[in-house]
């Protein structure tokens, strides 16, 4: 794009100053206006293609690719297919059968699976005790009198100035109210509770009478249509209530069954006025106030609304042994059961929360049961994984929660009592920890024994002075040091008592001086006893145990006292295939492998004779028969296992990761009785040499193949728009073609990091994440992380140092040869997709403009000013400014120029959001008038112009967008030159 723009505005400017030269005459002069097309032309980008033997431009259904290649070398893995050679020695000293062989004896004495706690049950129960009613009806009523005076006074309407006779059996008045507020309660069973009557008499007849006969009556009837000749209470008033009077009645209704509908019942009566004339209107009345107070009931049907128990509770986890003070712990296992009895004809709700008890989660252990109504519940529970502890970290010695019972709220009338209750019965079975921290006061112990038989085999041994001989003893398991001791019972110490070892002697304990003392079952029993530190707040785990790893090194005797027989020793051992663990064949054929046994006379010094025989049980010759070697004491033997295999059969898929060979040790009856020193020994040394491998079938574990170093130069400096710091590569890809020959998946691991000459630097990291290579075929692999980054600092320079193949996923059984090679090439490949940055750029080179004096002349004498027009279409997804420094010294173009024509912007296309392409094309216009106000034109009176051109291209804001070959810049314009023409002798102009 550089070049096109520089040529392009260079085109201009020579166009403006020498697109005409006029030739002075003398008069007559004008002026004249001339417009001269300056340009028309359009700009493709896939002009700008161009590639090097380093990389390609292509163009691509209409998007251009950067593209460049390289080979990787080609790696022959059969220089890996080898494992390093070993030393294995065969070595049985005579001095054995005369003494008891060192060997590693491991005992465990468990500690953390007797921490447990027994079975514990705690029975509650919470019951209603008495029932409250707190919301209780009050009752008016005003009963008029006119009726029950003119009962006994004839006539009608009021009364006036009349004494009232005695009045006894007036018919009684009935007045309704209720003892409920509310229509929940249907009746109740008061156990305490009070009815309060105030009875005011408005009147100006004195009620009741002095006569016990005709005592003024209060009847209380109950129920929705009650009977009326069976009140729940009766009441007398046993005196005058005067006129104008209020008698208060108190009422007790402890024991009354009492319904939501009530009646009041009174008699009247009165003595009559004795004579006293009075007064009875139609509105004289007494009055009636019923209310009820606060009651409790032993019984009531009622509509219950919900309701809750609360109490808290605790149920015992101590030790009863006392063994176990915990302060916390993770529970192993654990059941658990909640029996609860509920006797409420209600449905609810059971919640029990724990105090300290927490799940995994950290949250107190909750349990939320619904209960069936009157009858009895059972619900289980399981405490495995629960952990306990208490913020204070004091021992626990109980597991305290609370305990709340809800009830529903009932839509029809039930039943209820004082008695009835919510009864709990809460079980936890054995509770059994995965860990415990606590005070532990606990002595554990075990019995075990130390086998002699394989001595035994060949001697009966029944007493020996031990010459030398140590046992060390390795305590682990715990994380603190309990008190341990161990009692030997037939190994006596100088005194001639079993030997006692505790935690002082377990770094090592010499047995010199001492006896054995073997029966016929010839072990050594012991028993081992652990003492916890009862002072020491510890932490102990379900599978702690004390372990200790007993080392018996080699008791040697002064004498034995025993039966010698004739005897051959046989034994066995393995030599691992591949101690790094890479291979695990199940056939394998040996290109090379040298193998050497030697017994030297000084590794022989037994005073009879002996033969050794060697079985190699996995090595195979090409008849399929097991190699057996033959050894004479003393010699030297070599041989080699080249050409034959490791397996029998080519098609097996059992794995073969040792090498088994047994050897049988056949020695010489003796005559009589012989002297063998504890040096005497029969010792071969197997050396196995440098194994490598024609094939191998097996399973590779990651085996890792170094590859060759990768160096590359690359030649991309030129690409197209100087793309280093302007131009940012999006979904740039690294293109992997790889060939497996092996029979194994393979991986690559390399590191390629790309340099520029500015010391800028960027990686592409491959390795297992970035994709399997399948075996026998062709792999294709694209990576994308890192490589637009690489590209993005225009590398010269491509190193990738220690890269390697790791071949084989540890499971696959597959097959490999010694030829099998790994090779391929990358591509590092992207398509035109860039985020383009913000910048300003220098044309390299500045463009020379020689004038003539004929030119300068017509210029400096006639131009009295220039309109530049430029329009510009543009297809591209950036814009761009332009600027024109001149000079006639090279030298200070850029450090002094002379005119600088401003920059002339033209705007980008429009961008597609959804493909990140240019849209629209935008047009772009500018006017440029160059007179000498816009700047000095002297420059161009000098014979040489140098012009140098800066270029500001204005980024896409971190917008990504793809430049498609289509893409193209239209310039088109004419400059505007105003003339000053005069007429020439001759006529010339």
């Amino acid at each position: 794009m550089k070049k096109y723009s520089f040529l392009l505005l260079i085109s201009i400017v020579l166009m403006i100053f020498t697109s005409c030269t006029i030739k002075k005459w003398d008069p007559p002069e004008w002026d004249v206006t001339l417009e001269i097309p300056v340009i028309n032309e359009t700009v493709y980008m896939h002009e700008l293609e161009d590639s090097t033997e380093n990389y390609i431009i292509r163009l691509d259904n209409d998007t251009l690719f950067f593209s460049t290649s390289e080979k990787i070398e080609s790696k022959y893995v059969g220089d890996e297919l080898k494992v390093d050679g070993q030393t294995e020695e065969l070595e049985k000293e005579i001095g054995d059968e005369l003494e008891i062989e060192g060997r590693d004896e491991v005992f465990n004495v468990s500690v953390g699976d007797r921490l447990n706690i027994d079975g514990q049950s705690e029975y509650f129960e919470r019951s209603l005790d008495k029932i409250e009613v707190e919301e209780t009806g009050n009752a008016y009523s005003q009963v008029k009198v006119l009726d029950f005076a003119r009962s006994q006074v004839p006539g009608v309407g009021p009364i006036y100035n009349e004494p009232i006779p005695p009045i006894y059996n007036f018919p009684p008045l009935d007045t309704a109210f209720t003892v409920f507020e509310n229509d929940n309660v249907e009746y109740a069973v008061i156990d305490s509770g009070f009815a309060y009557i105030d009875f005011t008499n408005n009147t100006e007849i004195p009620l009741s009478s002095t006569n016990p006969t005709y005592y003024m009556t209060l009847e209380i009837y109950s129920g929705i249509a009650p009977m009326k000749d069976d009140p729940i209470i009766t009441y007398q008033i046993d005196h005058i209530i005067d006129p104008d009077a209020t008698e208060q009645i108190e009422l007790d209704l402890s024991g009354k069954h009492v319904f939501a509908d009530n009646y009041l019942r009174v008699h009247l009566s009165t003595d009559g006025t004795n004579g006293q004339p009075i007064d009875v209107l139609e509105d004289d009345n007494f009055h009636v106030a019923f209310s009820v107070s606060e009651m409790l009931v032993s019984e009531a049907s009622a509509m219950l609304p919900e309701e809750s128990i609360n109490h808290d509770e605790a149920i015992s986890i101590e030790d009863a042994a006392q063994e176990i003070s915990l302060v916390s712990a993770i529970i192993d296992s654990c059941e658990g059961n909640f029996y609860i009895d509920n006797q409420l004809p209600i449905d609810g709700q059971v919640t029990v929360e724990f105090m300290e008890l927490f799940d995994d989660l950290g949250y107190p252990f909750k349990i939320v049961y619904n209960i069936n109504a009157s009858s009895p519940n059972n619900y289980p529970f399981d405490l495995s994984d629960f952990k306990i502890y208490s913020t204070g970290k004091d021992i626990i010695d109980s597991l305290h929660f609370s305990y709340k019972v809800r009830t529903d709220s009932t839509d029809d009338y039930v039943t209820i009592t004082d008695d009835m209750s919510v009864a709990t019965e809460v079980t936890l079975g054995e509770m059994k920890f995965e860990e415990v921290t606590g005070y532990l006061v606990q002595t554990f112990t075990q019995d075990d024994s130390l086998s002699l038989e394989d001595a035994t085999d060949k001697i009966l041994l029944q007493e020996a002075n031990i010459r030398s001989g140590m046992m060390e003893i390795d305590i682990s398991g715990l994380s603190f040091d309990p008190q341990i001791s161990i009692l030997f019972n037939e190994l006596r110490d100088q005194n001639n008592n079993p030997v006692h070892i505790t935690n002082a002697d377990f770094p090592g304990y010499s047995f010199a001086d001492h006896r054995v003392l073997l029966w016929e079952d010839q072990e050594v029993h012991y028993h081992v006893e652990v003492d916890m530190p009862n002072s020491e707040l510890i932490t102990v785990h379900k599978d702690d145990s004390v372990q200790a790893d007993i080392h018996l090194s080699k008791l040697i005797f002064d004498s034995v006292i025993g039966k010698f027989n004739q005897f051959t020793i046989e034994d066995e051992k393995a030599a691992e295939v591949d101690s790094t663990g890479e291979y695990s064949l199940v056939y394998a054929e040996i290109d090379s492998c040298d193998v050497h046994v030697s017994i030297p006379p000084e590794h022989y010094t037994l005073p009879f004779g002996a033969n050794i025989q060697v079985k190699f049980e996995e090595i195979f010759d090409a008849f399929g028969d097991t190699l057996i070697i033959n050894l004479s004491c003393p010699g030297d033997t070599t041989f080699s296992f080249a050409e034959y295999s490791i397996g029998e059969d080519p098609f097996s898929t059992t794995p073969i990761d040792s090498l088994h060979y047994s050897y049988i040790v056949t020695t010489e009856p003796t005559a009589g009785y012989v002297t063998v020193n504890y040096e005497d020994e029969v010792l071969a040394e197997i050396e196995l040499g440098e194994m490598k491998f024609n094939n191998i079938k097996g399973i590779i574990d990651h085996k890792r193949f170094e590859m060759d170093d990768i160096e590359e130069d690359l030649d991309i400096e030129n690409l197209p728009d100087s793309i280093a710091n302007i131009l940012s590569f999006q979904n740039a890809e690294l293109h992997l073609d790889v060939y497996n020959g092996t029979g194994f998946n393979c991986w690559l691991n390399i590191d390629m990091i790309g340099y520029n000459d500015e010391g800028d630097s960027a990686v592409i990291s491959i390795d297992e994440s970035s994709g399997v290579i399948l075996p026998e075929q062709m792999n294709h692999i694209v990576i994308t992380d890192g490589v637009s980054e690489m590209l993005s600092i225009v590398p010269t320079h491509v190193r990738a140092t220690n890269p390697y193949a790791v071949i084989g996923n540890g499971v696959t059984i597959g097959e490999i040869t010694k030829n099998d090679s790994i090779s391929g090439s990358y591509t590092l490949e992207t398509p035109f997709k860039f985020i383009i940055n913000s910048h300003t750029v220098k044309l390299d080179s500045l463009n020379h403009l020689e004038l003539d004096e004929t030119t300068r002349d017509a210029i400096r004498d006639n131009l009295n000013g220039v309109l530049l027009n430029l329009t510009a279409e543009n297809l591209l997804p950036f814009g761009s400014n332009l600027e024109l420094w001149l000079a006639a010294d090279s030298s200070e173009v850029w450090t002094n120029p002379e005119l600088i024509i401003d920059s002339f912007y033209v705007a980008p296309a429009t961008i597609d959001p959804v493909h990140h392409t240019s849209g629209e094309m935008v047009s772009s216009t500018i006017e440029i008038l160059l007179d000498k106000q816009q700047g000095d034109f002297s420059v161009f009176e000098n014979p040489d112009v140098y012009v140098g051109t800066k270029m500001h291209i204005v980024g896409t804001n971190g917008e990504v967008v793809i430049i498609r070959g289509s893409d193209n810049l239209h310039l088109f314009g004419y400059v505007s030159v105003d003339v000053h023409v005069q007429e020439q002798d001759g006529g010339n102009k």
